[in-house]
Parts: structure tokens; sequence; C-alpha cells
């Protein structure tokens, strides 16, 4: 049912939950109120085109909260808002029925630009350029700087900068082959859960993506390393709400090597005497330490 909107009547509008609500606003051409189900509430312009087709433009969602306009800072409101008044819909609506009367296809206009914006999104989502932002940005809880061993971290994903670079000066070089590689265009919502299991166990059984190993036997440490990056990076995605899940959790990692127990003889420190303040080696247990008196 066409009616003229008002701020208080805007904001008393309910969903149905068993459809959408389209609420055509007299107070500017085309312009419809839409109501999902969920709650959602957005701006649309219905029109025809020059053929006469039916096209329908969203304009953005609705900000019922405020009555202020972005007129008001001196910005006109745009396609795509984020949100929009009552009085930034009815204006933006003027701005498009008067690009229409001019022979403007907003259509195709618009579509164009979501496009750009969308391929722009996408690359920015990517997860190279997300790992870079990652070792630029990362800090530690402790200290707030960088971990004392990022570029190590980095260089598993792929990325490597000389000692000295400023991550956040100086581009990384790009190891072939390597996850950053790889997955260089790969959007971060898009990678699985099985994709890294996989990543993990072809790490310990062979090597790194994109790095030579020292070492071509099987080694838990090396997957180990690889999954204490990939962990703390998809954390970091997660609290900056790049991706709703870390799907690291519950991945099981690689076991840890077993401790190496280790005595000193006489032999690893030089028989320096006691007291044991002047054992060139201070590694326990003094008891087996030929500087200790109970093994002179």
């Amino acid at each position: 049912m066409p009616e003229k909107l008002t701020a208080v009547s805007l904001r008393s509008k309910k969903p149905d939950k068993s459809k959408r609500l389209e609420i055509r606003d007299l107070g500017a051409d085309g312009l419809y109120l839409l109501i999902q189900p969920t709650g959602r509430r957005s701006w649309a312009l219905r029109f025809r085109d020059a053929r006469g087709k039916p096209c329908k433009l969203f304009l953005g969602s609705v900000d019922d909260t405020s009555d202020k306009s972005l007129a008001n800072d001196q910005e006109l409101p745009k396609v795509g808002s984020s949100s929009l008044t009552l009085r930034d819909a009815r204006m933006l609506a003027g701005i498009l029925n008067r690009d229409r009367a001019r022979g403007v296809d907003i259509v195709a206009k618009y579509a164009k630009r979501r496009q750009e914006t969308a391929a722009a999104n996408l690359e920015a989502h990517a997860f190279k350029a997300r790992a870079v932002e990652f070792f630029v940005n990362h800090k530690t809880k402790r200290s707030h700087e960088r971990p004392r061993r990022w570029r190590d971290d980095a260089r598993m994903l792929g990325l490597v900068w000389r000692r000295g670079d400023d991550p956040s000066q100086v581009e990384p070089t790009l190891l072939p082959g390597s996850l950053c590689d790889v997955w260089a265009k790969r959007p971060v919502t898009e990678i699985t859960r099985r994709e890294l299991e996989d990543v993990i166990a072809d790490a310990t059984a062979k090597t790194i993506p994109g790095l030579i190993a020292r070492n071509p036997e099987v080694s838990e440490v090396r997957g180990r390393k690889l999954f204490g990056v990939l962990s703390t990076y998809f954390g970091w995605l997660t609290k900056r709400r790049y991706i709703a899940n870390d799907i690291t959790v519950g991945i099981e990692a690689p076991h840890a090597p077993k401790a190496r127990s280790r005595i000193l003889t006489g032999a690893n420190c030089g028989g320096a005497g006691w007291p044991l303040v002047n054992c060139p080696i201070r590694m326990g247990p003094w008891s087996d330490c030929c500087c200790s008196p109970a093994s002179a």
C-alpha cells in the first residue's frame, strides 16, 4: 500500500516473517522500502528502462536512527551506501530519476561500478594481500611488538623481507610455489580446513611449499612450525572479522619432539672447579657435573 513515509512511520514498520514487504514511498518517484522477513530493511528504486523492461536498483540499507542527512555534510548520497535516512533515499531517487530523464542507463552504470567494487574487495581479501597485512600489523600480546622471528614466519608463507626492511614500507619478495604464490588471489573465506590439513601433512612428510627441505625425511617439527604460523594467521583473520571462524581450530598439530636429557661431564665444562659460579656451562644437574663437590 503506497504511503508517504515519515521518520516516525519508518521506525514503526515491522517485518512479516512469512514474506518480504515492499512499501512504496509517495515522497519520491519509484522509491520503495523493502523489509525482509529477517528484519533487514533497505531502499530500492523501481522503474522501467528504455525498452519498457521493469528494473530495480538497490540504493542502500535503511538508517532510522538519525534524521541527519548526508547532504548536511556536503556529501550527496550514493548508490550502495551503507545506510540512508529517509531524506537521503528520496534525494538519491531524485538524482537517479533526473539521470534517467537525460538518457543515462543507470542500470549499466551502477552494475559496472558494483563489479569493480566487488573485484576490488575480492583482491583485498586474497590470501597474499591479507598475509602481507598480517605481518605489517600483527603484534604480540605481551610486548605489543612484532614477534622476534616474524621474518622466518613470513618466509614459511612465501614472503621474504630482508634484514632491516620495514614491512610497512617495503614490498616483500614472493617465493615461487609458496602458499602466497599458489593462493595469491584466493579469498581467505574460500580456503577450507581440509586444504590446510593437507598442506600441514605435506610439510611434515616432504617440505613447506616454496622452501627446500634441509631434512628430506619426515619431520614433525617442520609441520608443527607451519601449523603454528597458519594458526596465528587465521586467528588474526578471525579477530579482524575477515573470516567468520578460525578453521585451524580443531586441526591436530604435529607432535612436539621429545625432550632430550643432557648431563654435563668433565669434557663439557673443562673441570673449572667449585664454586658453581665458575663453571662456564650452567646446565644441570650440578650433582653430575665435574665442578660439583659431590663429583670430586
